[in-house]
């Protein structure tokens, strides 16, 4: 989202209704096999708004925030901190 880290793990949120469709096809496209240590996690979108158009592959500003708070490193601190700044705190002054 900030351009300023590139992630350990990779997190995929599939909307439910959409997921039997998609996951197969995200597994044969990317080649991804079942490891307990690997770094793609496929989790369910629990969210019900629709995405911004202009950049559908990003979850919701505040849970990249959300994400980033609950590890120990300053680096994402830092981030979250941004993210913080850029996009929740300027969406909450729209609202």
């Amino acid at each position: 989202m900030t351009g300023h880290l590139k992630p350990a793990t990779y997190t995929i949120y599939l909307r439910p209704d959409a997921a039997q469709a998609t996951f197969p096809a995200l597994v044969r496209e990317h080649r991804l096999r079942a490891d307990p240590q690997g770094n793609v996690e496929f989790l369910d979108a629990f969210w019900h708004f629709e995405m911004k158009e202009d950049d559908p592959e990003i979850v919701p500003p505040v849970l990249v925030y959300a994400d980033l708070m609950a590890t120990v490193d300053a680096r994402n601190l830092n981030v979250a901190k941004q993210v913080r700044d850029e996009y929740i705190k300027r969406a909450l002054r729209l609202a």
